[in-house]
């Protein structure tokens, strides 16, 4: 069996909503542009994150000083939002359409609930949170879909292996997610939480990183 190597594009394509702005706190999805580029400006001492080994899109929030200086995106850090009366507010985030495309093989990492198959492949996403001084309310869902593309599957390494991964004592790994077209909808970054004082609780969808990390973290990361 003949394996190719695999060529992989990606592009990010970014709206910014036009709504009232607040610019020194943002909340950030895991590994999005925004964040890459708050990761940037901490290195730069121009940003700061009080969570540094837990990461999820609710307690993802980057502060940014006001003596922090200027930098290339100073004025798309920003926090869209409306007030409702003194203390509660509408967030909304940026949508974002996510495109990739694979020549060989399935490749895709960090990505949430996308599977980024052999041929093009892509995501769309927005969010709108609901914030008071006791409950937060997000909902930030993703659809995608992947051409699916066939490729040469490669074969058990060990001649007692199992091809179909039962769940008791095996990892069920598929190289390839059937043979058609796929289209699904996930509840993404979407999150429902009490707070009171220090103490919050709630249920979410969100991705949980664990470790400081960018790529691979061992134990938790957002991998589908």
């Amino acid at each position: 069996m003949h394996i190719s190597n695999n060529y992989k594009v990606s592009l990010v394509i970014l709206v910014f909503l036009l709504l009232p702005t607040s610019m020194l706190q943002s909340q950030e999805r895991i590994n999005s542009p925004y964040d890459e580029y708050y990761r940037y400006l901490m290195l730069q001492g121009q940003s700061e994150n009080p969570s540094i080994l837990w990461h999820s899109r609710s307690n993802n929030r980057w502060e940014t000083p006001e003596d922090a200086g200027s930098h290339p995106w100073g004025d798309r850090l920003t926090r869209k939002e409306i007030p409702l009366g003194e203390e509660s507010k509408l967030v909304f985030t940026d949508p974002e359409l996510y495109l990739s495309a694979n020549s060989a093989w399935a490749q895709g990492y960090n990505d949430g609930a996308i599977w980024q198959g052999k041929g093009l492949n892509g995501r769309l996403r927005a969010g709108i949170s609901f914030e008071s001084p006791m409950w937060l309310l997000t909902f930030d869902p993703e659809i995608w879909f992947a051409q699916n593309l066939e490729f040469d599957i490669v074969p058990p390494s060990s001649s007692q292996s199992d091809p179909y991964g039962y769940w008791k004592d095996e990892l069920d790994y598929p190289q390839r997610l059937g043979n058609s077209f796929i289209t699904q909808f996930s509840l993404g970054q979407t999150d429902l939480r009490f707070r009171y004082g220090v103490f919050t609780a709630g249920v979410s969808s969100e991705n949980i990183v664990l470790g400081p990390a960018r790529f691979n973290p061992v134990i938790l990361s957002a991998n589908a």
